[in-house]
């Protein structure tokens, strides 16, 4: 839905179809669907830290590279 959204935004400009309403529209509903997108991608995570062990948590932090401190790379995720 988002690629979909961004083509048709592209397509609107390219057209010079697009207004300043169609504009704040298409927008709004990409940071919706964004917000989304990321709101499940970060769901999955917490769902995936309450199926594993303690070992098996430790071992997920340090394949994020959340282990040593060193978080610069990487989304404000929790641990």
């Amino acid at each position: 839905q988002i690629i979909e959204s961004e083509r048709e935004l592209e397509r609107q400009f390219a057209d010079s179809t697009i207004t300043v309403n169609g504009l704040n529209t298409a927008t709004q509903r990409i940071g919706q669907l964004q917000g989304q997108l990321r709101a499940i991608h970060l769901k999955a995570h917490l769902e995936t830290k309450d199926l594993l062990s303690a070992k098996q948590i430790h071992r997920y932090i340090q394949l994020r590279g959340y282990a040593g401190g060193n978080h610069s790379h990487h989304h404000a995720h929790g641990h």
